[in-house]
């Protein structure tokens, strides 16, 4: 289920804050090698609308690629760089 606009819960110092994924798509991506690409989508589980994947595109014309990344590949968010470091290699 894709779900473009919509609230996404994170839990920050034992607290629940929402953010607006229309917002999260302005964020980059980056693996232990370095930047990737940018958040284009996010991809929700139907039951219990949870986010299951980040969709990152990478590359430029004519080399642009996306890649779908599991959320249990997250590893943590930086809110003030509007990134989200991903614990994956290119």
């Amino acid at each position: 289920m894709k779900i473009t606009d919509a609230f996404c819960n994170d839990i920050i110092q034992n607290k629940t804050m929402k953010r607006s994924i229309k917002n999260l798509k302005e964020y980059t991506t980056e693996t232990v090698n370095g930047e990737v690409g940018a958040v284009t989508e996010f991809y929700f589980d139907d039951e219990t609308l949870t986010v299951r994947y980040l969709l990152i595109e990478t590359g430029n014309w004519p080399f642009r690629r996306k890649v779908l990344v599991p959320m249990e590949a997250i590893d943590g968010f930086d809110w003030e760089q509007k990134l989200f470091p991903v614990n994956l290699t290119q």
